[in-house]
């Protein structure tokens, strides 16, 4: 994993583009220096992107993925939210903002999206 340093927004938009889809991007930053609006400027740019903006203060388990009972296999599987947009198949920017101070299960759901880039058993576009 690399570190890499930015001092602007536009430095950060080029990163994002550079580095494209199959990687996950974490920006830190003090409050009011624009990461928000990053989502804004991406969906501009990549206007064939799903954007979504999860906010993590405010969600549960059930605002990531439901469970889907299949009686013929007799198993559960885990459907993802249609919040997200992944049943329109296209690339899906996922912001998800104030990750630190998620619900537990939560942020231990969406260590599992960021790192193998899925949503319960859905692979992101």
């Amino acid at each position: 994993m690399n570190n890499v340093y930015v001092s602007s927004i536009e430095e950060i938009v080029q990163l994002l583009l550079h580095v494209g889809g199959k990687r996950t991007v974490l920006i830190e930053g003090d409050m009011g220096i624009g990461k928000s609006s990053l989502l804004k400027t991406l969906k501009r740019l990549l206007p064939d992107h799903i954007a979504c903006l999860f906010d993590c203060t405010t969600k549960d388990l059930g605002d990531l993925f439901i469970p889907d009972l299949n009686r013929e296999l007799g198993c559960v599987s885990f459907l993802p939210n249609e919040q997200f947009g992944i049943h329109l198949d296209k690339p899906l920017i996922l912001m998800l903002d104030e990750l630190g101070k998620a619900n537990p299960s939560v942020k231990n759901a969406l260590l599992v999206v960021m790192l193998e880039h899925m949503i319960g058993n859905q692979q992101l576009p």
